[in-house]
């Protein structure tokens, strides 16, 4: 956060040094377009006998030594703003990163479960930041495609809930070599990976994967949601609100144990 203030700073020195630049060579501009011009006028009345107009050899209009301040407050006021709006929230992230079970799909915005993962950790003295990467109707093929955005917020913890959608059009093998791709990458940047499953058919591949790696997986992701249908919206396939509270709670029990608790920024 320093630097950002420390280069906001440098930016309204030098936008306001620049100001006041510009307004003391319009100043002395227009102080010599005037001198001149009254010389000008008094050779011509010593010329002619005709009186001067006194009106002519007013002093330049003096409203121009505000205009300096005018600028430095428009500047002080767009950078006051700018520092606002760019604070950076420095504690560790959680990213979700999957597809609409994910994304929240079918409920209100702030009722999905990264939303109400992010009130349950704070409820419960974990400083961490909540980030909701997930996207109706992604693959592990499209997931793996759009990585790099992920990998750009340097997670903590990744919660990878991806492999649903598979089914459409890529085997079990295109699904485990997808899945193993994002888990080396998340791996490299230092994240800890978390596996979610869905769909029972893809047990081989998190299974595999999670052994091979030692990653925490969630085997059942809708466990005690999907089989009821009062807890899960009109399409029988993603949960309400309710249903995403007991979602929470599953992936509360296996995150919990590589959660550290750390103060609160202040």
């Amino acid at each position: 956060m320093d630097r950002i203030f420390t280069t906001d700073a440098t930016l309204l020195i030098i936008v306001s040094r620049r100001a006041l630049l510009d307004s003391s060579r319009r100043r002395r501009s227009r102080d010599f377009r005037w001198k001149r011009g009254r010389a000008l006028r008094a050779d011509k009345s010593r010329m002619s006998a005709e009186p001067k107009h006194e009106h002519l050899d007013q002093a330049p209009d003096s409203d121009h030594h505000s205009l300096p301040m005018k600028t430095l407050l428009i500047v002080m006021m767009v950078w006051i703003g700018s520092a606002q709006q760019r604070s950076v929230d420095s504690r560790p992230v959680i990213l979700a990163f999957g597809d609409s079970l994910t994304s929240g799909y079918g409920v209100p915005q702030g009722l999905g479960y990264p939303e109400q993962l992010q009130k349950k950790l704070d409820a419960g003295g974990y400083s961490y930041r909540v980030v909701n990467l997930g996207v109706p109707g992604d693959t592990t093929a499209s997931g793996r495609a759009r990585i790099d955005r992920a990998l750009a917020l340097k997670p903590a913890i990744v919660i990878l809930e991806l492999g649903g959608n598979d089914s459409g059009g890529l085997t079990l093998t295109q699904t485990g070599a997808n899945l193993e791709e994002m888990i080396r990458l998340f791996r490299n940047g230092g994240t800890t990976v978390v596996l979610a499953q869905v769909d029972s058919d893809l047990d081989k591949p998190f299974k595999e994967l999670a052994r091979k790696y030692s990653l925490t997986l969630i085997p059942s992701f809708l466990d005690g949601v999907e089989d009821n249908p009062k807890l899960m919206i009109g399409d029988g396939l993603h949960p309400n609100a309710e249903g995403y509270t007991i979602v929470i709670n599953t992936v509360m029990k296996a995150i919990e144990p590589l959660l550290k608790k750390q103060p609160l920024p202040r």
